[in-house]
């Protein structure tokens, strides 16, 4: 089990054994304490998201860590540092949240990162805000991103973007989660919403 710690580096604990290793910033290449994620791929190749340092592989077998990140004069490269959720979806695709630099779509072999931003122009076929708090891959194979402000839901196949801006409520939308009846939960800063995807409205419920 992989702990991500705020300020603390990461945490391997061994269920089997009860054993934990302590990682911090500047041992074997990690080079953030500070990590926001952690995410295992159908490969077992474990990626962690820092704050500021970008995304990083961890090498169970070497345990070492290499990592992306941003390069200003590289349109390919890893858009935002601050990296707030991974998950990879049913074609074997790695997707990567940022805050502020969007979604990333990172292709293993090359290293290279294709970019999905708000777009302004068209902003009904792009993502709904570049603050991204967490991503999720539905049992129809959509991925759905929560941000700072407002929801989205991409068909990663063919990249269709659907938006829930959801006016008059608080956009803020920090997990989006789907129950065993296929509804989806939405964890915001104004409490529980319930997702009428055909509406596209919410049912809250609140403290």
């Amino acid at each position: 089990i992989y702990v991500c710690t705020d300020g603390d580096g990461l945490i391997i604990w061994n269920a089997r054994t009860g054993d934990t290793e302590h990682i911090t910033a500047g041992t074997r290449g990690l080079k953030s304490n500070s990590i926001r994620c952690a995410y295992k791929d159908h490969e077992n190749r474990v990626w962690l998201g820092t704050y500021l340092k970008g995304l990083q592989e961890y090498c169970p077998d070497t345990k070492t860590f290499s990592g992306f990140e941003n390069n200003p004069d590289d349109p390919e490269s890893l858009s935002n540092n601050d990296v707030t959720s991974i998950v990879e979806d049913r074609l074997g695709n790695l997707w990567i949240g940022t805050n502020g630099g969007g979604l990333n779509l990172l292709n293993k072999q090359t290293g290279t990162f294709r970019r999905f931003k708000k777009n302004d122009s068209n902003p009904q076929k792009s993502i709904i805000n570049n603050h991204i708090t967490h991503l999720f891959v539905d049992s129809h194979g959509y991925l759905w991103i929560t941000t700072f402000w407002g929801l989205s839901r991409m068909d990663p196949a063919r990249g269709d973007v659907k938006n829930f801006s959801l006016m008059g409520y608080n956009n803020t939308y920090n997990c989006v989660m789907e129950d065993s009846k296929q509804r989806f939960w939405a964890g915001t800063t104004m409490g529980l919403k319930l997702l009428d995807i055909n509406g596209g409205t919410f049912q809250v419920f609140s403290t």
